[in-house]
């Protein structure tokens, strides 16, 4: 990717002994990988070097939905799902909008029915992801507002493709996944580079032997809120949130308290991965064996490496130690993250 072009020569002038310069100037380029699909507006195609743009993927076409951008330049990770999206430049992007298949799921439907339009909408997210996985690479699931539990193994999400799982209320809060089903591994697991899931919330329940709420090895979770996990399982598998890859960004982690004498990790556990703009606060970690002590830190944050960005991490609890932050191994990354508050308690 090439720099941003430095101003010519002309544009710097010497006013009272002191040298001002003009910005270097910056090319943005948006396109669509399909243009019957949908059409693609940048604010503007040149800007200023650490100037702002807006880019805007709009569908056209019958039964698509953006589903995300991708390209080269430095456009952010935990942008590349929203069909408007606002960034900062500092060098040439040239950014690619891919618009999918859209499939809906609405609390009244149907999961007999195709899931290919609002009239025909399927009653549970599983369904419309495996249809969309099964039918082909890229697709978009629409969920409609409303509370959608997994009482069944069949109701676990597992993104596999290039699928996006998109809440269409007004806020994050408004499209429920919630877990009724014990004995369930995670709610939802992310394993594909361009999967995603955004506007969401995650919302565990306390029954025997449940487990966490994401497992993220890669993809994108964004504007989701992850609550009331209180697994028994243990070690990694009562982790709310557990990562090693894949990016976490402006989401809310808070209200889990998961209770077990193997691993009390009641926030996120991250191998690997990006944190960004997140709030991890009011968990609770619970259990009460004091064998293998370092696993059994974490409140907050149980880190055996990864990236933390402009997160708070704050008033969550441990009995014994690492409430906020417990660096176990490897070489984690906090920057501009605020640790505040957090307590031992019993």
């Amino acid at each position: 990717m090439k720099s941003c072009v430095p101003p010519p020569i002309a544009a710097i002038s010497v006013v009272f002994g002191l040298v001002f310069s003009a910005a270097a100037s910056c090319t943005v380029t948006v396109s669509v990988a399909n243009p019957a699909d949908g059409t693609v507006t940048v604010s503007s195609a040149t800007v200023g070097e650490g100037a702002s743009v807006t880019i805007t993927a709009t569908p056209t076409a019958d039964g698509k939905a953006f589903n995300s951008w991708t390209g080269t330049g430095c456009f952010p990770q935990r942008l590349t799902h929203d069909a408007s999206a606002t960034f900062k430049v500092t060098e040439d992007c040239e950014l690619v909008a891919h618009f999918a298949t859209a499939y809906y799921v609405k609390t009244d439907g149907n999961d007999s029915k195709d899931g290919l339009t609002p009239a025909t909408a399927k009653a549970s997210v599983a369904a419309a992801v495996n249809a969309a996985q099964e039918a082909g690479d890229e697709a978009v699931v629409l969920v409609a507002a409303g509370t959608y539990k997994v009482a069944a193994a069949e109701g676990l999400v597992n993104l596999t493709k290039a699928v996006t799982v998109r809440g269409t209320g007004t806020s994050r809060d408004d499209v429920i996944i919630h877990s009724g089903y014990a004995n369930a591994t995670y709610l939802v697991t992310l394993g594909h580079e361009n999967c995603a899931i955004q506007h969401l919330r995650l919302e565990g329940e306390k029954t025997s032997d449940t487990y966490g709420g994401i497992s993220l090895s890669a993809g994108l979770v964004s504007d989701c809120s992850v609550t009331a996990f209180k697994g028994t399982k243990g070690e990694e598998a009562s982790v709310p949130v557990l990562m090693t890859g894949g990016c976490l960004a402006d989401s809310k982690i808070f209200g889990n308290s998961p209770k077990t004498n193997y691993g009390a990790r009641s926030g996120v556990s991250v191998a690997a991965g990006l944190v960004e703009n997140c709030e991890i606060v009011d968990n609770v970690a619970g259990g009460t064996d004091s064998a293998n002590e370092g696993s059994r830190r974490g409140g907050g944050v149980f880190s055996l490496g990864g990236t933390f960005r402009n997160c708070l991490i704050a008033h969550n609890m441990h009995p014994r130690c690492g409430s906020g932050v417990a660096i176990e191994s490897g070489s984690p990354v906090f920057e501009n993250c605020t640790i505040a508050g957090n307590f031992y308690g019993l």
